[in-house]
């Protein structure tokens, strides 16, 4: 149980690595144009 449970937080950890590296670009291309949502 402990390393299916290790296993799937080194998976949630990598997935959110992953997923901010995808997101911050359109982020960034938002907050550069005028009129963005932030």
């Amino acid at each position: 149980m402990f390393k299916t449970k290790k296993k799937s937080l080194r998976f949630i950890i990598t997935f959110a690595v992953v997923g901010s590296l995808v997101i911050a670009p359109f982020i960034t291309a938002m907050a550069s144009f005028p009129g963005g949502p932030i």
